[in-house]
């Protein structure tokens, strides 16, 4: 019923209900899930990953008759937890988060597209290339095209590059730019890759300066 509330933005009554069942079942997986719900619509996002975390446990621990918020993606709890958690700016705990949701639903391509943009976000370039390229081929085998996702993925091969570039210096510049050529070609309008290749002096097909500034004025994702 508290999550019917919610979906009908009647808030006050849902927490009242929420409240109410809270000392009757607070084992129930589905209570701390509505609860997490309800905290994340009111913008308090800490209540709502411990909320989610909790309803989360409560599902996995086997016990009899626990039902799912949706049993056609039994995902959704570890899902929704990692969405409250990278909106925090959580990235190492929403990146676990979505792995335990593709563990549960492995085809579910907006984790995919969540868990690659913590990997950005973690400075993780290479993962996040790995996984952003798994959910473009789904959609792919969908028919979907999706620009969203085409830019996410440009944007971890910027991320990539600069990466590379940070652990390897000039030494790694070959890989640089590959990784850069790769981030533009995903996504011609992507104005990141173009900017760091810019700033190695080769977008254009000049030639790379003896001593490469791009470490210290890259742009970042």
């Amino acid at each position: 019923m508290a999550l019917e509330l919610l979906k009908a933005n009647r808030a006050s009554e849902a927490q009242a209900v929420l409240n109410k069942h809270m000392h009757i079942h607070s084992k129930h997986p589905l209570l701390y899930f509505a609860r997490g719900t309800y905290h994340h619509g009111v913008g308090d996002l800490a209540k709502a990953a411990e909320d989610f975390k909790l309803a989360e446990t409560l599902e996995d621990s086997n016990i009899p008759g626990v039902r799912l918020p949706n049993p056609a993606e039994p995902g959704t709890t570890s899902f929704n937890l990692g969405a409250v958690l990278i909106m925090a700016g959580r990235f190492e705990e929403s990146a676990l988060a979505f792995k335990r949701c593709l563990k549960k639903e492995p085809s579910r391509t907006e984790a995919m597209r969540l868990l690659a943009t913590a990997y950005t976000n973690m400075n993780k370039g290479k993962e996040a290339v790995e996984i952003a390229e798994q959910a473009m081929q789904l959609k792919m085998q969908q028919g979907i095209q999706d620009a969203e996702l085409i830019r996410l993925l440009s944007d971890s091969w910027n991320q990539m590059a600069i990466d590379n570039h940070e652990q390897l210096g000039d030494a790694g510049l070959q890989d640089t730019v590959k990784y850069l050529r790769q981030a533009v070609a995903v996504d011609p309008n992507n104005e990141k890759p173009r900017k760091n290749l810019e700033l190695l002096g080769l977008n254009k097909g000049v030639a790379m300066p003896e001593n490469s500034t791009f470490g210290n004025q890259v742009i970042k994702v």
